[in-house]
């Protein structure tokens, strides 16, 4: 992405840039999005590397967002892994074992047991998207939408367990990679996402 793209998306008044290897900016920025098949999508999940620079928050790294629309893109096209984006991320967050959850897998929710054998550690984080309710829970990721509280698994066994949590999700929710902010800092996390827009 051209640094000019960059500046384009934050404002003088941002206070003083950090390293600009890591190009980090402290206001968000609407911009058209275009899913991976080349439609408009307005408030979509999938924020394109021509857009990515005007989507962005303090702390994080301007690539983040590129890297996880092209993995998404990547796993909507057949590639479980998402493609060189999705190695990427995977060997920086090791996004594999963590799991943000919205709704009914959370602990205490109606679906745990569908991940109560993962052993790990539950902390609290937030991801942008909207979250509305049909028959369960659903959310949308969304890179210019508020923050909605998540609970995120950090597990080692959450590998292990994909193939059964996609199943059990269905035709109607998609596994994606999600920006989760935790602790004030920004990790990647696996995030089960509603298909059709939420209400």
């Amino acid at each position: 992405m051209a640094e000019g793209g960059w500046e384009s998306g934050c404002n003088a008044d941002d206070g003083p840039r950090a390293d600009p290897g890591q190009r980090t900016c402290r206001k968000a920025r609407g911009a058209e999005l275009r899913s991976p098949w080349g439609r408009r999508t307005g408030m979509s999940s999938w924020a394109p590397s021509s857009t990515a620079a005007a989507l962005c928050w303090e702390g994080m790294d301007a690539g983040l967002l590129t890297n996880i629309a092209a993995a998404n893109a990547a796993r909507a096209a057949g590639d479980a892994a998402g493609g060189d984006s999705g190695r990427d991320l995977e060997r920086r967050h090791q996004c594999s074992c963590r799991l943000a959850v919205y709704g009914t897998l959370a602990p205490g929710a109606a679906n745990h047991a569908q991940v109560a054998a993962c052993h790990g550690i539950w902390q609290p984080g937030e991801v942008p998207g909207h979250r509305g309710v049909r028959r369960y829970p659903v959310f949308r990721f969304d890179a210019r939408a508020p923050m909605v509280p998540v609970q995120v698994l950090q597990s080692d066994d959450l590998p292990g367990h994909w193939a059964a949590l996609d199943a059990f999700e269905g035709d109607e929710y998609r596994r994606i990679l999600v920006p989760v902010r935790m602790a004030g800092s920004w990790q990647v996390a696996n995030l089960y996402e509603a298909v059709a827009a939420v209400p």
